[in-house]
């Protein structure tokens, strides 16, 4: 029974490390370079909705592949081992080494980040909290993140097709910054200012409270603090959140998406904070629209039909009241679009669409009073998509006020959205600034004019006490405190 047990336990070693090293692969030419905090975050939400394809295609090489491996490898050691007992030994004890050696090499060349346990107080010296805001006159508010969209795939078109955004403000740099990589990553700091790289903090303080105590501190534990998989509450009490804002002035919240509502633990976002089941429209309630359940493997709705709905949903909103519209199209996702025949027609239409939705918002009779921003989530994702480049940007009809000595010279990041649309909209913030985030329309430095993607990386993988406690249920500041800086 001892020898069985040995030989099980060996078996499954071997499993699960060639299967570690397939998915290391597999994540590496299917994304490219992914921070640690983004595989953390996609291995424990809610995946409904994500493209069948690629689901099948992950279990095939990460798990099937490893076990027919395994399989071959026993097989060839049980050969040997009937002839040459000593060589077959030799040949387990090579293929370990190998196996050690490669596993750490496979992660580490698939992950761009990595996992320290420095402690640093870089939030507590540059967070800054907001609570009671004033606001001059309202500002509608319409924000249209278009999907992966960069700058170098618009130009790459100028001769055959090109954006109407003449009339538009563009800032020449919006890349990625730390964790804001993929769509709920961007989302989340778009809204806070805050980072989501919750997952891997928690998982480093326990791991923290564990070689230093001994034990696990129950605060930190990662299931008994509900920051995990699609029961997520995002109960964020000492994080403001630009939705939560505008519901507590008045204005009417709307969120359009083409994909699930689950997935990435989205619905459990918008509805803890500003938002109600009416007010977010998502792929099942396309149902009767003429793509819908067109192609079920796909992540879901079309460009074309989800614009179209976006329109109708904001011409029915009360204009009598400010309303904050957003918008999330889906078309440039990651995978192949069964909806286009190929890549450029794919891009094309993505310009189109978003024309034409340009050109129906210039005719609304709440122009006058209306910003609209177009604005790329993230970069384009997969191990074959050329580097470099940035991602696009427009904000349509500005108030005057904010143009004036504009400098559109910035480099800047998805965080700075969050004070920007506060300012669009009308709020004062005395500093410019809310979370970690910068106005675009101050003089002051944004996060990402300091300090590269690397830069970050290196300083937001280290523990931040401060940045933790934000994540508390227990509410951190002082209530009467206002625009206080950390």
């Amino acid at each position: 029974m001892g020898k069985i047990f040995i030989k099980l336990g060996h078996i499954f070693f071997w499993l699960f490390i060639w299967m570690i090293i397939f998915t290391s692969s597999f994540v590496k030419k299917t994304w490219g370079d992914i921070d640690l905090a983004q595989f953390l975050f996609f291995v424990q939400t809610d995946l409904n909705g994500v493209d069948h394809k690629l689901v099948l295609k992950g279990l095939f090489e990460c798990i099937f592949i490893p076990v027919i491996i395994v399989v071959l490898f026993y097989w060839v050691f049980y050969l040997m081992a009937k002839f040459n007992k000593i060589m077959a030994g030799i040949f387990l004890l090579v293929i370990d080494c190998f196996l050690v050696l490669s596993v750490f090499l496979c992660v580490e060349n698939c992950f761009s980040s990595y996992v320290s346990f420095e402690k640093i107080n870089f939030y507590e010296k540059n967070y800054v909290n907001i609570n009671q805001l004033e606001q001059d006159l309202p500002r509608n508010v319409i924000v249209l993140f278009a999907e992966s969209l960069e700058n170098k795939d618009i130009q790459a078109l100028s001769e055959e097709v090109k954006l109407d955004d003449n009339d538009a403000i563009k800032f020449d740099n919006l890349t990625e910054g730390y964790a804001q990589r993929w769509t709920q990553g961007a989302l989340f700091s778009a809204f806070t200012g805050v980072h989501i790289h919750y997952l891997s903090e928690y998982l480093r303080y326990a791991l923290y409270d564990k070689v230093k105590w001994g034990s696990f501190n129950p605060e930190m534990d990662i299931v008994a603090s509900h920051r995990v998989g699609q029961n997520f509450d995002f109960y964020i009490p000492n994080i403001r959140v630009l939705s939560d804002i505008t519901k507590e002035h008045g204005y009417q919240n709307l969120f359009v998406k083409g994909g699930t509502g689950s997935f990435s633990g989205t619905n459990n976002f918008l509805y803890a904070h500003g938002f109600e089941a009416s007010d977010f429209i998502y792929y099942s309630k396309f149902k009767g629209w003429p793509n819908y359940g067109k192609y079920p493997d796909w992540w879901g709705i079309d460009d074309a039909s989800l614009i179209q709905m976006f329109e109708n949903k904001i011409d029915e909103l009360d204009k009598t009241k400010p309303f904050f519209a957003v918008g999330f199209t889906l078309d440039l996702h990651f995978g192949t679009n069964p909806f286009y025949k190929d890549e450029k027609s794919l891009l094309i239409s993505t310009i189109v669409n978003i024309n034409n939705f340009i050109q129906w918002f210039r005719k609304q009779d709440f122009y006058n009073n209306t910003t609209l921003v177009i604005i790329g989530d993230h970069k384009r994702m997969g191990g074959n998509v050329k580097p470099g480049g940035y991602i696009y940007n427009a904000f349509f009809n500005l108030p005057e006020g904010l143009k004036e000595n504009l400098n559109i010279h910035r480099t800047f990041n998805q965080i700075d959205m969050f004070p920007t649309l506060l300012e669009i909209m009308g709020y004062k913030l005395p500093l410019h600034k809310a979370g970690m985030g910068t106005s675009l329309f101050s003089s002051s430095k944004t996060l990402a004019e300091d300090y590269s993607y690397d830069e970050q990386v290196k300083i937001f993988n280290k523990l931040d006490d401060f940045y933790h406690k934000l994540w508390s249920t227990e509410n951190i500041f002082d209530n009467e405190t206002e625009n206080a800086e950390k």
